[in-house]
């Protein structure tokens, strides 16, 4: 009987070993598969005209418009909220495949019925151009749309809702989270807006930034025509060159709209509003409240253009607008409204801000004026200059008449 005991219990401490050895086995099989994507399902309802748009409710329904192509004209509506977590697991771990990124664009409409809410999209891109939601649209409605705690990545043209978008409508947008570009044109909803494109009634908040240049908390780049209305970002930007706390370079025109984020760029052309605006363009009835800070501790930087409201500005109207923020720079061309101005006219303005910079034209208003009059205009800011042309108005005025 001992004989018999001693081999069942031998019997028993290797069937147990063995069965600990075949669990720990498939413990790091499972492991190591981790979660299946979810798979491209095609909308249960709607047929994709614009009386009857095709429904999406879920991740799977959003995952195969992305990667349907001949569906990218079509009419799409939100009818529940999304989470988008498990991109961050999809596509080898550079998440989302963006809608229309390799096309000539996404021309539906892409609509909410509600205030549903798409969350933690990831896409992670570093080398691919046109990222976003969507990659590029054209001719395009985007309306009512809201993404919560984006983490996106691309290359040039980087955008929350779309990287570049020619002649589209977005109403009523909402994005939040981190977008960056590795070189160029990022902006918090989209890269770059040409063409017509209007953009109205909608927000960012998060941190943006471009590696290089054209940084915005709502769009990068704005282009001639293209339109920025009733807007505003709490977003903080930052860029080497061009960064502004609704648009790091603008062409078009903004209008009533706001940003109240942080705003920094190692080299130059960063404002509070907007980075560098040329061309005709117009800022009428804005603001911006956050502090603008440009240059490298210690180093000194020629022409860094720094402005509570925009960095520089060439033939640009600027009407009824003001900046808050402190301004600061290690370089020169720094004013608590704008770095520099070229023949712009500017009225009813004005900054309470403070304004530093350790090199030439520091002004409380205008650090660099070049026939460009200013009426109807004033600062409240402390001044400090550390070499010439610093002023209580305007640091250097040449060719210009002032009221």
């Amino acid at each position: 009987m001992c004989d018999t005991a001693k081999t069942r219990e031998q019997f028993n401490m290797s069937l147990s070993s063995k069965m600990r050895n075949i669990f720990l086995f498939l413990l790091m099989f499972i492991s190591t598969m981790g979660v299946a994507e979810t798979t491209a399902v095609e909308p249960a309802a709607g047929w994709g005209t614009s009386g009857n748009p095709y429904q999406i409710s879920n991740l799977a329904e959003l995952r195969w418009l992305s990667e349907t192509p001949y569906t990218w004209r079509d009419h799409f509506k939100i009818i529940a909220d999304i989470d988008a977590s498990e991109t961050e697991d999809w596509n080898n771990g550079k998440g989302f495949s963006p809608i229309a990124m390799n096309s000539t664009g996404f021309t539906g409409s892409f609509t909410n019925s509600a205030q549903y809410v798409i969350s933690n999209l990831f896409i992670n891109r570093p080398s691919e151009d046109s990222i976003g939601l969507f990659g590029t649209t054209e001719g395009a409605t985007v309306e009512g749309i809201i993404l919560s705690d984006v983490n996106i990545i691309g290359r040039n043209f980087v955008g929350g809702l779309s990287g570049y978008s020619k002649a589209t409508n977005f109403n009523l947008c909402y994005v939040t989270g981190t977008v960056s570009a590795g070189d160029y044109r990022v902006g918090g909803l989209v890269g770059e807006i040409t063409e017509n494109s209007l953009i109205e009634s909608c927000y960012t908040g998060g941190n943006f930034s471009a590696a290089k240049t054209f940084a915005g908390g709502l769009v990068g780049v704005v282009m001639a025509s293209s339109r920025i209305l009733a807007s505003y970002s709490s977003a903080n930007v930052s860029a080497r060159e061009q960064a502004g706390g609704l648009v790091g370079s603008n062409r078009g025109s903004v209008n009533s709209s706001y940003a109240t984020g942080r705003i920094s760029a190692t080299f130059g052309f960063a404002g509070g509003l907007i980075g560098k605006s040329t061309q005709n363009s117009k800022i009428i009835s804005s603001y911006a409240t956050g502090n603008v800070s440009v240059g490298v501790e210690n180093v000194v930087i020629t022409g860094a253009y720094a402005g509570g409201l925009i960095g520089s500005a060439a033939a640009t109207e600027i009407k009824d607008c003001y900046a808050t923020g402190d301004v600061s720079t290690t370089g020169s061309s720094a004013g608590g409204l704008a770095g520099s101005v070229s023949n712009c006219t500017i009225s009813y303005s004005y900054s309470t801000g403070n304004v530093s910079g350790v090199s030439l034209f520091i002004g409380g208003l205008i650090g660099h004026n070049l026939s460009s009059p200013i009426s109807v205009s004033y600062t409240t800011g402390n001044v400090t200059g550390g070499a010439d042309y610093a002023g209580g108005l305007v640091g250097y005025n040449g060719l210009a008449r002032g009221n």
